[in-house]
């Protein structure tokens, strides 16, 4: 499966030295591909991630990318 993402929301999902990524890998099974910044032309706004695996490692991945997104795309509560 290949998602889009901006870049910063890639960034949110790689984390610090790629160990939220490395997480989701672990706790899913799957495996998760983050098109690196040098594949990218300056004019590209996001980001491919393929993840790939048995179905469902692959919606538990696709389950915690979406998840992170979602919660850094919440408005923030008043």
């Amino acid at each position: 499966m290949k998602l889009a993402l901006s870049r910063r929301l890639c960034g949110l999902l790689i984390g610090h030295k790629g160990q939220t990524v490395r997480d989701f890998i672990v706790d899913s099974g799957s495996t998760i591909r983050v098109q690196s910044l040098s594949e990218l032309t300056p004019s590209d706004p996001e980001r491919t991630i393929t993840v790939s695996g048995a179905r469902d490692q692959v919606l538990r991945a696709v389950a915690l990318i979406l998840n992170t997104v979602c919660v850094q795309l919440r408005p923030p509560v008043l």
